[in-house]
């Protein structure tokens, strides 16, 4: 159960911050069709790097937060005999990353040319904040892990 809510306190930031990419790109006039982020890479790299970071994470990249909540994760359902749901999820995670890459592929190999004025500040702050939670929580991750666990005694034993 630790290993469950340490893998959501990680989810949150990594989905938080994809949702706002997407909320910039309504900002800019952006569709939401992978076509739509054509070249917003080179338009816009910052907000693009960290939806990279957002959806390879959430797919269970190494070394992102994504891979690590996922790692503690599956090892819990291991030992707790759920061996099976482990091997639905990782196939699950694989076939997110097809997915996930279609995005970055647009981004980034595709070519495109946007009308893009500015984004609000609040949008990059909140996006750049996610990021942080994402990637630089790493070095972190074991009290993450330690807390939750904790908490997941206390609520359920």
């Amino acid at each position: 159960m630790g290993a469950a809510m340490a893998h959501l306190f990680v989810y949150g930031f990594m989905n938080t911050g994809a949702f706002l990419f997407v909320a910039l790109a309504e900002n800019w006039g952006v569709g939401r069709r992978f076509e739509d982020y054509n070249g917003l890479g080179a338009e816009k790299p910052f907000a693009a790097v960290a939806m990279t970071a957002f959806l390879f994470s959430l797919a269970g990249v190494p070394p992102l937060g994504g891979f690590f909540s996922k790692l503690f994760l599956f090892a819990g359902a291991v030992e707790a005999g759920l061996w099976w749901l482990v091997v639905i999820a990782v196939i699950n995670s694989s076939l997110s990353l097809f997915y996930y890459s279609r995005v970055v592929r647009a981004l980034w190999f595709e070519e495109g040319e946007h009308d893009l004025g500015s984004a609000p500040t609040a949008l990059y702050a909140a996006l750049a904040i996610a990021l942080i939670g994402t990637v630089l929580l790493l070095p972190g991750f074991g009290p993450v892990i330690e807390t939750a666990q904790e908490a997941a005694t206390a609520l359920f034993a």
